[in-house]
């Protein structure tokens, strides 16, 4: 054998044995990264985390995707144990040795690394963390599902976290549909989408929520042992969902079996623990054992301290309901030191013995952990002074927590991308602008600048108004201003379209299994609007600058913009103190009328009013017109022509014009034609807010004609034969006074000319047809159109009537219910008047309730002869009303009550 073969003989078996031992090395790695995915499946997490660790050591240098993965599998075992620390460590070096030709690899370590920020309580930087780890994995040309569910799963979470729960909704549904196609119906995986699921309803849907949960507990069940720490999550969730029920002890039995479960697999001390010893304490404090509660959450604390250190949420959260604790017990001492210890953990700058009255948001770890303390917080200090202290200074401070409130409302609202989230915010911050309007004037009562504060009462009732609304007007004024090209313009409104159709479908299937897939549909058209606005803010800075210049207008300003023949009123319900408000305001006069009711009284109330007008029963009329009359139309109105009215909760849904200057004579029997009518005296208008009320073109001009739809003929509906007589004699109005007219009628007045620009050259559309307003799901409120051959386009959803661009002066809607909506607190009525302001409708005239055919016809010819004498609408509308009134068969408030102005 020469030197050559020789050399050749060595390698070769030198090849060989390192072949070999690469096998044996790979095969160990192999079983031991088994028996690691077993023991974290059983939740064994420290166990799995040795396991790891050593098969990671045997791929080292012979296969680097399987030695990164066993790497990341430790840093889900160290999180899942409570190392935070060491997770994101592990995490960090995991970053540093991805390659750079591996996109895969790349977005698997950040989709680990943004669920570990979820853990730590950084929201914001998981959000950013696993955007990311989805625009990367995105980039890989070798699709791996199971990665793709779980960064779709932890951005759910993280969304849902932050507020935005019908985007988190999307992104859990995409991951429970690829869970499923990777899995099949029962796995784990597919299990705790179910769970996530379930809490992203929670809220909302309590039914829906709790189905969600016991679909994925079933699962659970058959595929874990009775003591795995996934069935102990799955328990707490049923827990939580009894508790918000008021089933507080079978939720207590669900916690304590979830805390004996997590204290045996994953020790006492663990986070979870401490998790389940919090929501234990909040079930005994709502069953009011405090004192119980408190140990309870002092043990929570214990655990959350040890394990996170002193800067996190969640001993935040803790502090933060210790405070809450004190305060029911009106121990104010310790709840000061509790609020102090709540703005020290989520803050990592601050301590607690600075003298400040509360950090700044901006530097949180948690901005809704900051809202929640801040609120917590203000109550303090305003129950303190009523029970204890009567200091003004208390007071103060109260209010200054509350204008930094709404500073950090304002900051949130920006990152929710919803309609549904942003009304959600308003609900869950309606609180805080009732204390506000409370502070003032209490404050206002004993001040030597009572106008100054109750001016600021008036802001805060006006913060409650259409904020989401005003936003939006405050959206398209910025993008017309900030010149964007048409083309994107009509890009936007074409997307804007395409999620009101499919926030529409979503309605419509709520609870059918077809649910999930329009939510991944909705999901990937809310990003790519998003990816468009984005874009717009960063190409046209001036967008981004006009969009959020949102400031409410104050008393002095709006004033400014009155003349002296009109009077504002804007109401406000306060349902904690039993009292209503009502900001009255004319161009030289600021006065605010308080007064103590009995909301269940106020609503009996209202309820005989509306009843006594549908049954006509003049006598029970008389009776609670008088009693509402008293408390909603103040003296100071009466003195004007012209009365703006600006509604709070139910008496957004009253006919104002109805009510009564004077009580009715004595003795004489009353008839519908004597009455002294608020409408007989002056003249009403409605508006969503005083701030975009004043923001409005008080000019009115027709010069561009009336459009009139009237398509009769309807598929299982009534026809309205009564409608064309309408739209005919409108039409021949405005023909013989030379005036350019549109007359459609049956197939010509269809869903595809509303979507067209062909109504957008007419100064006045009038729709003559069917409404029906939903009052539990309001993106369903609908008016019909001509069928023609598809059923689908004879209705025009509110949801779909927002993604529309109407220009017009002038809506009618001489339609049933048109005025009708899901009143939501801290926002205002939710339905197709709202919808047709969000699309451009300057002014909107609609109605309150089914009203006959003829009357209506009476009413609706009447107002447009007094328009082309040149009266603004307002005024035209109260001259149709009292012309109605004087007809005998009409004069019943049913026939001419319910048709209301919108706008200025």
């Amino acid at each position: 054998m020469n030197s050559d073969s020789k050399f050749y003989s060595v390698l070769y078996f030198s090849l060989f044995l390192w072949c070999s031992l690469v096998s044996a090395q790979s095969n160990l790695g192999l079983r031991l990264y088994s028996v690691g995915d077993s023991t974290y499946d059983a939740g064994n997490y420290s166990k799995s985390y040795d396991c790891f660790s050593k098969a990671a050591s045997y791929f080292k240098g012979i296969d680097s995707q399987r030695f990164l993965d066993c790497r990341i599998r430790g840093a889900e075992c160290l999180a899942r144990q409570g190392d935070l620390k060491g997770a994101l460590l592990l995490n960090k070096e995991n970053y540093s040795i991805c390659e750079e030709k591996k996109p895969l690899q790349k977005a698997a370590v950040l989709n680990g690394d943004g669920l570990i920020r979820l853990q730590e309580g950084r929201i914001d930087i998981a959000e950013q963390v696993l955007e990311n780890a989805l625009t990367v994995y995105q980039q890989s040309k070798k699709p791996l599902l199971t990665l793709s569910a779980d960064i779709q799963n932890n951005l759910g979470l993280c969304y849902l976290l932050n507020g935005n729960t019908e985007v988190a909704l999307g992104y859990l549904n995409k991951a429970l549909s690829e869970r499923m196609t990777l899995y099949g119906k029962n796995h784990a995986s597919v299990a705790g989408s179910y769970t996530n699921l379930g809490l992203a309803w929670q809220e909302s849907d309590l039914k829906k929520s709790l189905e969600y949960y016991n679909l994925g507990l079933n699962i659970l069940e058959k595929v874990y042992p009775s003591q795995h720490p996934s069935l102990a999550a799955a328990y707490m969730n049923l827990g939580l969902a009894y508790k918000s029920q008021g089933k507080y002890d079978t939720a207590m039995i669900k916690m304590q079996k979830s805390k004996q479960i997590w204290e045996e697999g994953l020790g006492a001390n663990h986070p979870n623990v401490g998790f389940a010893l919090l929501s234990m304490a909040s079930v005994l404090e709502n069953k009011l054992d405090l004192e119980g509660a408190k140990a309870q959450y002092l043990a929570a604390l214990t655990i959350y301290t040890s394990t996170y250190g002193s800067k996190h949420p969640e001993v935040s959260g803790v502090c933060s309901a210790l405070a809450n604790l004190a305060l029911k017990q009106t121990n104010f001492k310790e709840a000061i030191v509790q609020v102090k210890k709540a703005y020290a953990s989520n803050h990592d700058s601050y301590t607690t013995d600075q003298e400040i009255l509360y950090p700044n948001f901006r530097t949180a770890i948690s901005k809704d952990r900051q809202l929640e303390i801040m609120l917590v917080h203000c109550r303090l200090l305003q129950n303190k002074h009523f029970q204890k202290t009567l200091k003004l200074n208390d007071l103060k401070s109260a209010l200054a927590l509350c204008e930094g409130i709404d500073t950090l409302i304002s900051e949130l609202r920006k990152i929710k991308t919803t309609k549904k989230d942003k009304l959600r915010l308003g609900q869950q911050t309606a609180e805080v602008y009732e204390i506000g309007i409370h502070l003032c004037m209490s404050i206002s009562e004993v001040s030597t600048k009572p106008n100054f504060y109750a001016e600021k009462a008036f802001i805060f009732a006006e913060k409650t108004k259409g904020a989401v609304l005003l936003e939006a007007i405050s959206d398209t004024k910025a993008k017309s201003f900030a010149g964007i090209p048409d083309s994107l313009i009509q890009k936007e409104l074409n997307l804007k379209s395409e999620i009101g159709f499919l926030e529409q479908k979503l309605a419509q299937l709520s609870g059918n299994k077809k649910e999930g897939n329009v939510r991944i549909d909705l999901l990937h058209k809310q990003q790519e609007y998003n990816q468009l606005i984005q874009a717009f803010e960063k190409k046209y800075p001036e967008y981004y600058r006009l969009k959020y210049q949102m400031a409410v207008i104050t008393v002095k300003e709006l004033q400014s913009s009155m003349t002296n023949e009109e009077v504002l009123l804007s109401y406000f319900i306060s349902e904690t103190n039993q009292r209503l408000y009502v900001f009255a305001i004319s161009k030289n006069k600021y006065k605010v009328y308080t007064h103590d009711i009995d909301i269940i009284a106020l609503n009996k109330q209202l309820a005989g009013f509306h009843n006594s007008i549908s049954f006509q029963v003049i006598k029970t009329y008389v009776k609670y017109a008088g009693i509402l009359s008293k408390i909603l139309i103040p003296n100071m109105a009466l003195t004007s022509k012209r009365i703006i009215l600006i509604p709070d909760g139910k008496l957004s849904l009253t006919p104002f014009e109805a009510l009564f200057t004077n009580a009715p004579k004595k003795g004489a029997e009353p008839t519908w034609q004597s009455l002294p009518y608020l409408c007989k005296m002056v003249s009403t208008s409605y508006a969503f807010s005083a701030t975009l009320w004043a923001a409005d073109n008080r000019s009115f001009a027709f010069n561009k004609g009336i459009a009139l739809l009237a398509p009769i003929n309807f598929k299982d509906m009534s026809v309205l034969e009564g409608s064309r007589k309408e739209v005919q004699e409108i039409d021949s109005l405005f023909a013989n006074a030379g005036i350019q007219h549109l007359l459609l009628k049956e197939k010509e007045a269809n869903e595809l000319v509303m979507r067209s620009n062909q109504l957008g050259m007419y100064s006045i559309i009038h729709l003559a047809t069917h409404g029906i307003v939903d009052m539990e799901q309001p993106e369903l409120s609908r008016i019909y159109l001509y069928p023609n051959t598809d059923p689908e386009q004879q209705v025009l959803y509110a949801s779909e009537i927002y993604g529309l661009s109407l220009g017009a002066k002038l809506i009618v809607l001489s339609a049933c219910q048109t005025g009708l909506g899901k009143v939501s607190k801290g926002e205002g009525v939710i339905g197709l008047s709202r919808a047709l302001r969000f699309a451009g409708a300057e002014n909107i005239v609609v109605s309150y309730w089914s009203v006959d055919d003829l009357s209506t016809k009476l009413l609706m010819v009447s107002f447009y002869q007094e328009i082309l004498k040149g009266l603004n609408p307002e005024e035209a509308l109260k001259k149709a009303r009292l012309k109605t009134i004087s007809n005998s068969k009409y004069a019943a408030p049913y026939y001419w009550a319910p048709f209301v102005f919108i706008g200025k």
